[in-house]
């Protein structure tokens, strides 16, 4: 009898311990899956890593397998610094995730992979510029936007940036010294406000001296004063965009604040000309 319970505690023990098991149910039960709340699921998998120590790499490779959704958010879970937990990062491991989750997708084109195409090489491009391979980042780079100007519908399945790395990337053909000290500036923030006609104090019309007809959509940026600091035509008739432009920067607002501090704000908008 005693010789079943320890038998039967050490099955339990075991089935307890499985590599990525307490993960893995944490993923399956989230709404959204892997797209859930990542503080919750990287705290988990951080545990999980601390826990297997020496062998975490070993089993994590295990785990991951061939399941490219492993690879798309897991990699992020080894090297960003939101989702390591006070673990070291990883950023060997995590290209190397990255150039397996490529090879599973070579042969994809539909739109979510192509857009994880996208992320992928734009992530490996920064990548090799940290280790001084400025060559090998461009090339990703290249890859990454000729899919990217190739699909115009894929925006939506490209994973983000953080300040620093979209600095480095965008700048990876010259010099990225900078971005260090350009990513921990303020970031400035400005409140979509939609079509804003109807909240101007003074909304003065274009001249029309043509008598054309038509619809003219301004872009504008609002300052805290209420003044109009730039217009752009998006939209409408384009013997129209001159005058309509020259209208709206006269154009003035209430000045708006945000959590009590005065705040910027962009708008469109729209003249009709009948």
């Amino acid at each position: 009898m005693v010789g079943w319970i320890i038998c039967f505690a050490s099955i339990f023990s075991f089935a307890q311990n499985k590599p990525f098991e307490d993960f893995n149910r944490a993923v399956k039960e989230q709404k959204g899956g892997f797209s859930g709340n990542k503080e919750y699921l990287s705290k988990i998998f951080n545990d999980e890593r601390t826990r297997l120590g020496d062998n975490f790499e070993t089993e994590l490779w295990k785990y991951i397998g061939d399941d490219i959704e492993k690879h798309y958010w897991l990699n992020s879970f080894v090297e960003s610094d939101s989702n390591l937990h006070g673990n070291k990062s990883l950023p060997e491991l995590a290209f190397k995730i990255r150039q397996k989750g490529l090879e599973l997708l070579n042969k994809k084109d539909d739109k979510r992979s192509l857009g994880r195409k996208v992320t992928f090489n734009r992530r490996q491009a920064i990548y090799y510029h940290d280790i001084g391979k400025r060559d090998l980042a461009i090339k990703s780079k290249i890859v990454a936007e000729t899919i990217l100007n190739e699909n115009d519908e894929i925006s939506a399945y490209v994973g983000g940036f953080t300040r620093l790395s979209k600095c480095i990337y965008l700048n990876l053909e010259g010099d990225t010294s900078f971005c260090e000290k350009e990513s921990q500036k303020p970031i400035e923030v400005i409140v979509s406000s939609g079509y804003v006609n109807g909240i101007a104090v003074e909304l003065p019309q274009p001249e029309n001296p043509h008598k054309l007809k038509g619809e003219v959509h301004i872009k504008v940026l609002i300052a805290e004063n209420g003044e109009v600091i730039s217009a752009e035509a998006i939209k409408g008739l384009k013997e129209l965009f001159d005058i309509s432009i020259k209208a709206a920067k006269t154009a003035k607002f209430q000045p708006f604040t945000l959590s009590g501090k005065p705040t910027k704000r962009s708008g469109v908008i729209v003249y009709r000309f009948s």
